[in-house]
């Protein structure tokens, strides 16, 4: 008998990462991390050198995608805590 309802393969996830900033005049401080249980990658830098800011974040998109290969769909919702945290995909 065949079956009269199929599952919908699951789709896969697509690769989020989740950064936040604090922008002082002298410092920046960037906390950046794929999973919201996981620990952040947090990196000082020189306030507003736009180049290390771009060059910090791939590195963190490449760091964090090997590390979230295999995360669950729930710690990949945004957290609903207004943390002011942005999501970079």
């Amino acid at each position: 008998m065949r079956p009269a309802a199929t599952r919908p393969r699951a789709l896969p996830v697509p690769f989020t990462l989740y950064l936040a900033l604090e922008l002082g005049d002298t410092e920046w401080t960037l906390a950046m991390t794929a999973r919201i249980d996981q620990a952040p990658l947090v990196r000082t830098m020189p306030a507003r050198a736009r180049e290390t800011l771009e060059t910090e974040i791939a590195s963190a998109k490449t760091i964090s995608a090997c590390r979230g290969r295999h995360r669950s769909a729930a710690a990949t919702r945004p957290a609903a805590t207004g943390s002011g945290c942005i999501v970079i995909s």
